[in-house]
């Protein structure tokens, strides 16, 4: 039995606006391009869950298992303040190797709908 896929933490903000990172690309004029360049990457990462999908199991996995896409996917909102989404992609990498086919699904979904929300927070604010 897989177990079960953590929620995001709804609590948490989107983008953090106060942090240093955000700041000091706001002053440079980088954060929309970085938040550009974020959407090309996070689309190659969903793109590779949703391949895992099509493979039989964890043992197809071996070279990048989904965890080590969270992993990924953590330093990639780490960059842009993208709180939730890194907080949530923390803990799917908490799953390590437990993380099942049949949880591919669910966390697509969750990491395609925050990144959504991270994005547009990004692009009304900055």
């Amino acid at each position: 039995m897989a177990p079960s896929v953590p929620k995001p933490d709804e609590s948490l903000v989107l983008v953090d606006w106060e942090s240093e990172v955000v700041k000091e690309l706001q002053e440079d004029g980088m954060y929309g391009d970085m938040v550009t360049m974020a959407t090309e990457e996070m689309q190659k990462h969903i793109d590779d869950l949703r391949k895992m999908q099509g493979q039989q199991g964890p043992e197809d996995w071996e070279n990048w298992p989904p965890y080590k896409v969270a992993h990924s996917i953590k330093g990639l909102c780490l960059s842009l303040s993208f709180t939730r989404l890194a907080e949530y992609a923390k803990d799917v990498e908490k799953l390590k190797t437990t993380i099942e086919k049949d949880n591919l699904q669910e966390i697509i979904e969750h990491v395609d709908r925050l990144f959504t929300d991270s994005i547009d927070e990004a692009n009304r604010s900055s």
